[in-house]
């Protein structure tokens, strides 16, 4: 059974959410816009900041200076900061992540030749942790307040001292 979302019409036709899930949704949505915002300009920067002529290593040291322009013109590197970072929102807005400099391949085309992987290491990762808590889990519903708990095992102490960088960032929680 679907729930009932109850709308309220306001001035402006502005709709108002009045159940609570859907609003804790919509607020969340909206508080990701300026974390996505501040990452996508932090990684424009930090491209801006790195050291070196990426121009100069993809041609190395014996390029002639119109190669070395016509390739700043081909990438948009001869234009001023502001329309290189507008060009660079317009392409993650398209979907377009730019090509690696590198690898000679976009950078979508490299993200999703190692996605299996990734997804692959995900699902492993997810089946292990259920795998190994949902008993955990069980015997210390059963077994409350009573001895052997599965808290009381002899590395307790190890992974209770352990800092929540070396278990990863979000076990500490």
């Amino acid at each position: 059974m679907l729930p009932d979302f109850e709308f309220e019409k306001r001035e402006a036709n502005w709709f108002i959410v009045e159940s609570e899930p859907m609003k804790q949704i919509l607020t969340r949505l909206a508080l990701t816009l300026p974390v996505v915002w501040l990452v996508v300009s932090l990684v424009f920067l930090l491209i801006h900041l790195v050291p070196g002529d990426p121009i100069l290593q993809m041609l190395g040291d014996g390029a002639t200076p119109a190669d070395i322009s016509a390739l700043r013109h081909q990438y948009g590197l001869d234009q001023p900061l502001w329309a290189q970072y507008l060009h660079y929102w317009v392409g993650v807005l398209h979907g377009d992540l730019g090509s690696s400099i590198r690898m000679h391949s976009t950078v979508g085309n490299l993200i999703a030749a190692r996605y299996p992987y990734t997804l692959a290491l995900t699902l492993t990762a997810l089946g292990l942790g259920l795998a190994l808590s949902l008993p955990a889990g069980i015997l210390a519903a059963v077994r409350r307040g009573r001895y052997p708990h599965p808290g009381h095992g002899p590395l307790h102490p190890v992974g209770d001292r352990e800092p929540a960088s070396v278990r990863g960032a979000g076990a500490g929680v």
